[in-house]
């Protein structure tokens, strides 16, 4: 299985068809998902942080994540204002 973390426009979220995405932006405004797709092919997405309140939030940078294990990232996140760390982990 291979798994992808990043940060998308929210409108995003409900479009099926990768060619009708539309680009993110600003990355305060976006929305992080996470992307599965198992060894057939079939592809999951859902997604971690929203920002439903619609004002700027702390987003996720995954280019900054550390690996722990198979299973395991330190996550880091940011905004103009306010740093984060976190641990992000997956499961089956």
């Amino acid at each position: 299985m291979y798994i992808f973390v990043y940060n998308e426009n929210p409108r995003n979220a409900n479009i099926v068809d990768p060619r009708d995405y539309e680009h993110m932006q600003s990355p305060s405004r976006c929305m992080t998902s996470m992307v599965q797709i198992d060894r057939s092919g079939k592809m999951t997405k859902k997604p971690i942080l929203e920002n439903t309140n619609k004002k700027e939030f702390t987003y996720l940078e995954p280019e900054y994540s550390l690996p722990l294990n198979n299973t395991s990232y330190i996550i880091f996140s940011s905004d103009a204002k306010i740093s984060k760390i976190g641990r992000l982990k997956f499961s089956e």
